[in-house]
């Protein structure tokens, strides 16, 4: 009998033991990738000085229009380019950690060959509203506010539409296809195909193997902060559309790997044959 009362009682000792040791695990774990999380999508501020072409420096030659529309709760500044009776509409969308400003050559490319170019700023971008970015599915919800803008304005709405994306923004182009948009046609460069891919892929730099361990922290956060649009795919998007896109990723990429999640490391899932 003392010896089953021992037993038990070492038994009870170690599921007491597991069970504080999971508890520890299961908190530190969500408190460590919480603190990861929004550490890396903290607010993005235009630098004060910056060695890039300002608008300021084009100002007399290219006529820029400011707006602002809402992107849930934040309102977010846009910035419209070109003439009235352009062919199209650009719509760029920019990557993390930038502004529309940091494409300024893109988007008067764009206008010296006819187009009218909606540029805006992000959620926690530059001059839009937002105490922080929010993470990586961000991007195709503010776009999906931004082409809800567009539709709305008369002036902009019977315009074909064209997207341009990169990084943050090539995910967003090709990820926003899975809405009812009507797009004429998509540029998406260095984009990511998933915004869980992504993550997954930046937890293994951070945090190595112990990543594994870490991806249903991962998961259940952002789903916690973006609900169904955490699980929305490019290569989605881009298949179920059927637009004509453009799909570049450099292969010596060091933020997003050319091989890993990048939307053209899926290029074999891509059934739309206008890519």
């Amino acid at each position: 009998m003392q010896e089953t009362s021992r037993i038990r009682k070492h038994v009870k000792t170690a599921l007491l033991f597991i069970a504080t040791f999971a508890v520890i695990f299961v908190a530190g774990s969500f408190l460590l990738v919480k603190y990861l999380y929004d550490a890396q999508f903290s607010r993005a501020e235009a630098p004060a000085y910056t060695g890039r072409i300002a608008y300021e420096d084009v100002r007399e030659a290219y006529l820029r229009e400011e707006r602002s529309f809402y992107s849930g709760k934040n309102r977010l500044a846009g910035y419209l380019y070109g003439p009235a009776d352009a062919k199209g509409l650009v719509v760029v969308a920019h990557g993390l950690g930038g502004g529309a400003a940091n494409y300024l050559p893109q988007t008067l490319y764009f206008v010296d060959r006819g187009y009218r170019v909606f540029a805006y700023d992000c959620t926690g971008s530059y001059a839009s509203e937002g105490k922080s970015t929010r993470g990586l599915p961000q991007s195709a919800l503010d776009l999906d506010a931004a082409l809800t803008y567009i539709e709305g304005e008369e002036a902009l709405s019977g315009l074909p539409v064209l997207l341009f994306g990169h990084s943050w923004g090539g995910y967003a182009v090709a990820a926003v296809l899975n809405g009812a948009h009507r797009i004429a046609g998509v540029a998406s460069v260095s984009g990511y195909n998933s915004p869980m891919e992504m993550l997954d892929e930046q937890a293994h730099e951070i945090l190595g193997a112990f990543a594994a361990a870490e991806y249903p922290f991962v998961w259940a956060y952002q789903r916690l902060l973006f609900g169904s649009a955490a699980g929305v795919t490019a290569v989605d998007g881009i298949n179920r559309s059927g637009v004509p896109a453009y799909i570049v990723h450099g292969s010596a990429d060091e933020v997003i790997r050319y091989d890993g999640a990048s939307i053209i490391a899926r290029q074999a899932e891509i059934t739309n044959p206008a890519v």
